[in-house]
């Protein structure tokens, strides 16, 4: 018996350049096979839960045409729970490759772009290459920072491009996994005096990176292990002195005067 998404491709072959259906090495790999394949100028891929709305593409054509030196596009995204419902609405706002790196004070401050509103040029792809296969949820966030430090161009278009539709026990359900693996990400181009960045920028993403990937967790694994007031602050004090840039953040003075570290 053929599933779903098999009947689908039978009812719409006719009106597709290709398609497959075989074992792959996963999401990714998927998404790279069709890549490999595309021959239009404009690229985007759809995840099955997820849909676009009514002239979605014809709107993205146009925009590209009237803006022909623009590398990325994207619109507004309706969110919508499993029964197709709208719960709620994302329209991001990100222009520049500092911007993209900022995951506290941008990408989580949802200003960041959801996957399926998004479309790209094939000659950015040409030049950035495939999406990394290594990475489980966030190979799409990694693929539009690679546009941004290639020097890509981001175009922001008012309008209801697609639908991202919650499910449970999907990637995006998993918040702390899909945290780690954006601060694994972020980290070596943060500090990589390769990447062009402003260097008071650098110093203040350095100061969030450190806070949240080390001093938020040793301060909490110190509190979970019941360690004394005076060897968490003498840990918690060694910490900071290596790395001075976490003094730099506003989440470094909220936890020391409101989230009191001692016992």
């Amino acid at each position: 018996m053929l599933g779903a998404c098999d009947q689908a491709r039978r009812k719409y072959a006719p009106r597709l350049a290709y398609w497959v259906s075989e074992k792959d090495r996963g999401q990714t790999h998927a998404i790279n096979k069709g890549l490999q394949r595309a021959t239009g100028d404009i690229i985007a891929y759809l995840n099955s839960d997820d849909f676009y709305l009514p002239n979605s593409l014809k709107l993205v054509a146009e925009f590209f045409l009237a803006n022909p030196g623009v590398d990325l596009v994207h619109g507004r995204c309706r969110i919508v729970d499993a029964g197709g419902n709208k719960t709620g609405q994302r329209f991001g706002s990100i222009t520049t490759y500092p911007e993209v790196l900022d995951l506290w004070d941008v990408w989580w401050k949802e200003r960041n772009f959801v996957q399926p509103e998004v479309f790209w040029t094939k000659r950015v792809t040409d030049k950035i290459g495939p999406f990394r296969e290594d990475l489980y949820f966030v190979m799409d966030y990694e693929y539009w920072a690679r546009i941004l430090r290639a020097g890509g161009k981001v175009g922001r278009m008012n309008a209801e491009l697609a639908c991202f539709r919650l499910q449970p026990g999907q990637k995006s359900t998993q918040p702390q996994r899909t945290a780690d693996e954006l601060l694994s990400i972020v980290r070596p181009w943060i500090w990589d005096k390769a990447v062009r960045l402003p260097a008071a920028k650098r110093f203040e993403l350095k100061g969030k990176w450190a806070f949240d990937a080390m001093f938020r967790k040793e301060a909490d694994r110190s509190l979970q292990e019941g360690e004394s007031r005076w060897r968490r602050w003498l840990r918690l004090a060694w910490l900071v002195s290596r790395r001075p840039y976490i003094l730099s953040t506003a989440m470094f003075r909220d936890r020391l005067f409101h989230s009191p570290l001692g016992g």
